[in-house]
């Protein structure tokens, strides 16, 4: 399993989001579960985030090769590539760097640029003694890396395909691999001898088979191996999935799945954030009329809760908790602290339902010595479940300025525990409670609900 992840690392990448949404959503259910909230949210998150994560560990794990597809490259002599019917080349190394570049890249043309890549795979290839790269003003790329023995070059090797994510097309034992950097990226072509690797890149099939030609320590064997030598030692690690592999790569059929993704994840993001959040009206509830709702959900004001319930001037119902509002100094600085949760509740009679919209604000501030400091924040959306608790230690003022002889301040906010007279009182109501994300005009509904 290591070896597989080290040769492929995104995979390993996707596999730990997979696993750790996997966590997350356990220890989030536990709590709400514990404290009594619906499960649902966690059943939105779940499906937004495998949304994301999934098509993404898929694509990776089709292009995922087994450690043994190249691993026998420690195995080949360096006449090997002679023995294949390939180029044979060496490569000298004087300084870290290689000597004749002109013999390895080839003339540098105007725009082309030499540099020496070693810093980009030192930490992943032991054993490096060169490493550079020429990048031509027409999209090619040469390296050219140089190793102290044959295990190194297989590790190397090994690393550079996981590093780039290459997508095996040829494997013929170490000494030459073809394929894709990436999920229909650019064109690669590697070849070995002995302890020398050079990797040819191109976005174009025939612009990377022209480079490789055009290298000038390439030197073509004249006999060819039989064909049973010639036989591709690699394979991908799910051979099953090499077809899906094949399918996405052409770059309008990528383009066409991420728009499909980004129209998927909105929908869901829209109406499952509304299913997770709804609350339907109880079993065996008769509706009643607007203006008895109306009167139930008005009168929750007279409740022993810390909050303020109004009617609005087009006809909505806010109701505002200010939970936290508290003014205090200590040694050095002289705070301010306030938390906002409002609900505005639209009752439509036409389908029974009370849309609920959700804001939250924070304000912190902090005069002393050091600076003034200043927070501030609000947002829109659904909160699914909450829960906040603070104490913080000073000399405590009260609204009109004037010390309260207090030494702390302290408050707690259950969202759920301030919502559910509210959603009690429509649900008994025969009515549905939904929050929405958006209070939209009925004729876009649709498209959000």
């Amino acid at each position: 399993m290591i070896k597989i992840i080290e040769q492929n690392p995104m995979l390993g990448v996707m596999g730990a989001l997979v696993l750790g949404g996997l966590l997350v959503c356990s220890l989030l259910g536990l709590f709400m579960s514990r404290g009594g909230a619906s499960l649902r949210p966690i059943i939105f998150f779940a499906i937004a985030f495998g949304l994301v994560v999934l098509p993404q560990f898929v694509a990776h794990l089709t292009m995922a090769v087994k450690p043994g597809s190249v691993a026998e490259a420690g195995a080949i002599q360096p006449d090997a590539a002679a023995l294949l019917g390939l180029p044979s080349f060496s490569i000298t190394v004087k300084d870290g760097l290689v000597a004749e570049p002109e013999q390895v890249f080839g003339p540098s043309m105007p725009g082309s640029s030499f540099e020496d890549s070693r810093a980009l795979f030192a930490s992943r290839m032991p054993g490096l003694l060169a490493a550079n790269t020429a990048s031509l003003p027409t999209g090619e790329t040469i390296t050219a890396l140089v190793f102290g023995d044959a295990q190194q070059t297989t590790d190397g090797l090994l690393a550079y395909l996981g590093l780039y994510e290459v997508a095996v097309e040829l494997d013929r034992g170490g000494a030459e691999v073809k394929g894709k950097r990436g999920l229909g990226q650019d064109r690669m072509h590697l070849l070995r001898s002995g302890n020398a690797v050079l990797i040819v890149t191109a976005l174009t099939e025939p612009m990377l088979e022209a480079r490789v030609a055009a290298i000038p320590i390439l030197r073509r064997p004249e006999s060819v191996a039989s064909p049973a030598a010639m036989a591709s030692a690699g394979t991908p690690l799910i051979p099953a999935m090499q077809p899906l592999k094949r399918l996405f790569q052409p770059v309008w059929i990528q383009v066409i799945s991420v728009l499909l993704l980004v129209l998927l994840f909105s929908i869901w993001f829209f109406k499952g954030a509304i299913w997770a959040s709804s609350v339907p009206a109880e079993p065996g509830a008769a509706p009643i009329a607007e203006s008895g709702l109306r009167e139930r959900v008005l009168a929750v004001n007279g409740a022993s809760v810390p909050m303020t319930v109004e009617e609005l001037n087009d006809g909505r119902i806010a109701i505002t908790w200010n939970y936290a509002d508290a003014r205090w100094t200590d040694l050095l600085n002289t705070h301010r602290m306030r938390r906002t949760h409002r609900l505005v509740l639209r009752f439509d009679a036409g389908d029974k339902a009370v849309r609920v919209t959700e804001q939250w604000s924070l304000f912190d501030t902090s005069v002393g010595m050091d600076g003034a400091r200043l927070k501030w924040s609000t947002a829109l959306g659904i909160t699914f479940f909450q829960v906040d608790h603070r104490k913080v230690y000073g000399l405590q003022f009260g609204p009109d300025g004037r010390p309260t002889g207090d030494l702390s301040y302290t408050y707690r906010f259950n969202l759920q525990e301030l919502k559910a007279p509210f959603i009690a009182a429509v649900t008994q109501a025969g009515w549905t409670w939904k929050p929405v994300l958006i209070d939209v005009p009925p004729a876009l509904r649709w498209a959000v609900e």
